[in-house]
């Protein structure tokens, strides 16, 4: 046999075994699909043994404290608990030196009382206008009702033609600027309302973290979990006070932050987005485990436009 004969009978070879193996992936290929469309609750069923709680355990470690209990931030699972002590801000560089002297010199003296650790920290958010927007709306809706009241009793003098003129000319001055200083509120309103928009005019809070440890108590065996809940709220309020003592030297006042407050502090520190916008109050304001309910501010705004048309209506127009 030539040398061209070998050569063409391995390439025979050569192609007869990769049209098999070819052959073999098809057919694999093929029982494959076949399988899966025969047994379609093979996938499903994998996914029904995933267990629910998988998410939910690893959301729950991601988050730096278990509980907020009793104005407490309660820590790695009951062994560490830390309150906030919440300071006013002073103009500081509007000061004499005389005042800044003071100052820090309150200053240093708290740092030299204290006993245990702290931390000092700055939050920056954004102005929430909506208790001043919500007492500002109850002022208008009195404003509102003696002014229509004020009109309809003038309207009534009109009628019954017994009243002079000039006393409905002075009526009637006293009615229009009623009407004035409630155009003037509902449009003092109005711009409130498009600031509170504005969410780039921020506030900074400053805070005094305070942390107490149940090592700190000593033997804590014979002590029961709810003993040693009361000993480091007993503990941590005799802290923050002196803190807030501290405080006062500076000229700087100060306060322990409740329950709520405190929710909001956390949920500022992770949603910094959505802070102001999903806050704590509304939350609970707006019923949102009720199966209907209309929102304090929506009602609100129904209100003022039902107002404005009364004001501007033809009960205004006074002929005599």
């Amino acid at each position: 046999m030539s040398t061209l004969d070998n050569l063409t009978f391995i390439i025979r070879i050569a192609v007869t075994v990769l049209i098999a193996l070819a052959g073999g992936i098809c057919a694999a290929v093929y029982f494959s699909s076949k399988n899966k469309k025969n047994n379609p609750g093979q996938t499903e069923t994998k996914k029904k043994t995933i267990d629910p709680n998988v998410a939910k355990d690893k959301i729950a470690s991601f988050l730096p404290f278990d509980s907020i209990e009793d104005d407490m931030i309660v820590m790695d699972k009951g062994d560490k608990y830390v309150m906030l002590v919440e300071a006013e801000g002073i103009n500081y560089h509007l000061m004499s030196d005389a005042e800044k002297d003071s100052v820090e010199a309150g200053f240093i003296q708290l740092l030299n009382s204290i006993r245990f650790p702290i931390q000092i920290y700055v939050q920056t958010t954004a102005v929430n206008l909506e208790s001043s927007l919500d007492q500002y709306r109850d002022r208008l809706k009195a404003m509102e009702e003696n002014l229509v009241n004020r009109a309809k009793n003038l309207q009534d003098l009109i009628k019954k033609g017994e009243t002079p003129r000039e006393e409905l000319d002075l009526y009637q001055l006293e009615v229009r600027g009623l009407q004035n200083v409630y155009e003037y509120t509902s449009d003092l309103i109005t711009n409130i309302e498009s600031v509170t928009l504005n969410r780039w005019i921020l506030k900074k809070h400053y805070y005094i973290a305070v942390p107490y440890n149940v090592v700190e108590m000593g033997i804590i065996n014979k002590f029961s979990p709810q003993e040693m809940h009361e000993m480091a709220r007993r503990e941590l309020e005799t802290r923050t006070q002196s803190v807030i003592q501290g405080l006062l030297s500076a000229g700087v006042e100060g306060k322990i932050v409740e329950t709520d407050d405190l929710t909001q502090v956390i949920y500022s520190i992770l949603n910094r987005d959505d802070a102001n916008i999903y806050n704590n109050k509304k939350a609970k304001e707006s019923e949102f485990d009720a199966l209907f309910t209309t929102t304090p501010k929506a009602h609100a705004d129904s209100l003022n436009n039902e107002n404005k048309s009364v004001v501007n209506s033809d009960l205004f127009k006074f002929d005599y």
